[in-house]
């Protein structure tokens, strides 16, 4: 475990033995605990994809009534930005655990709220919106949203923002049996990934399209330059399995 994850204090006014549920009750929180539960959040994003994962898990787990509080706490107040940050943040964790109507609730709320500008959050939490909506078999929905993301991430120059919206709508494409749209979204979002070299991305983009080159009967394309094992350390490739009873059969976010 990361000696930072292992570092983190309770938040200002927390005692160690005290859960949120009580100390809620006596306290409503404040913008320190916001702010402490969305670094949090934030810390953790890349860890739950990584050799910590089910550390990192168990920890936002324990949580949970924290974060649902400093959540409310931005909604609240009307911040739209910090909100989105933690709640797109936290999409992988409430994936992997199962959290997915309360995830996609909160990615909602925080999405319907005005903002003042566009920054990459917003492309963020939308993909992540998707998402989850794709697990709930709301294929539709999901493509809207990665629709939207894609526009906006192009907006704000996040190249790598566009890449994962790109791969999450071609994903729904194809879940909905649409594959003349589901290829030229993967084809972009792989395209992209492979100039950014981010690796992890691109292995997830060949998941996703060399599903549908099979689905579409085109087996040499499925089998030969899109090996996805190929695209992702070894480390990483053994990580995968960790989370593999909460997550088998989802096909990946």
């Amino acid at each position: 475990m990361s000696t930072r994850w292992s570092g983190w204090p309770h938040p200002p006014g927390i005692r160690p033995q005290d859960g949120w549920g009580n100390q809620a009750r006596r306290k409503r929180p404040d913008r320190r605990h916001a702010d402490y539960y969305r670094a949090l959040a934030e810390e953790a994003e890349p860890q739950v994809r990584g050799p910590e994962q089910i550390a990192w898990l168990d920890r936002l787990e324990r949580d949970q009534g924290y974060l649902r509080a400093a959540l409310r706490w931005w909604i609240e107040r009307g911040e739209a930005e910090p909100g989105l940050r933690m709640g797109s943040a936290l999409q992988w964790s409430w994936y992997l655990r199962g959290h997915l109507s309360e995830g996609r609730a909160w990615l909602e709320e925080l999405l319907a709220m005005p903002a003042p500008e566009v920054t990459w959050a917003r492309p963020k939490a939308l993909t992540g919106a998707g998402s989850l909506a794709i697990q709930r078999g709301d294929y539709r929905t999901a493509r809207a949203l990665c629709g939207e993301s894609v526009a906006l991430a192009r907006e704000v120059g996040d190249r790598w923002r566009v890449a994962y919206a790109l791969r999450v709508a071609g994903d729904a494409a194809a879940r909905e049996g649409d594959y003349a749209a589901a290829q030229p979204a993967l084809a972009e979002g792989l395209a992209i990934a492979r100039e950014l070299g981010a690796r992890w991305l691109t292995a997830l983009t060949l998941f996703n399209h060399t599903r549908v080159d099979r689905a579409l009967g085109e087996y040499a394309a499925a089998r030969t330059p899109r090996r996805v094992v190929s695209a992702v350390p070894a480390g990483r490739r053994r990580m995968g399995h960790r989370a593999r009873p909460l997550s088998a059969g989802r096909g990946g976010l």
